[in-house]
């Protein structure tokens, strides 16, 4: 099951920064770490894609940090809700991994 999360960022920083991004999760991919942010009405967006690997699959908790000369001066973390995963039956048309709410 592959899906997306949409984060958004706010900060009063007007410098060049980079942003870091690292993830807690169990059984899950990560497909995009290097995710590309866009700036838009003074914040930042991006859309992280992971893909669960079966119904154990957990992620736990996103950070993200702003970088200046790959020192971090402003870091923030999101902890999330277990995402349930539920097996279904064989068909051509499941991935055969449900998530039941995201």
């Amino acid at each position: 099951e592959v899906f997306p999360i949409t984060i958004y960022a706010r900060t009063t920083e007007n410098t060049k920064f980079d942003f870091n991004i690292s993830v807690e999760k169990t059984n899950l991919s990560f497909l995009n770490p290097d995710a590309k942010w866009e700036f838009i009405n003074n914040e930042y967006k991006t859309t992280l894609w992971f893909e669960a690997k079966n119904s154990n699959a957990s992620l736990s908790k996103i950070s993200i940090k702003l970088l200046r000369n790959n020192e971090a001066f402003q870091e923030a973390n999101i902890n999330l809700n277990p995402i349930k995963f539920e097996n279904t039956l064989s068909n051509k048309d499941f991935s055969h991994l449900v998530a039941s709410s995201l």
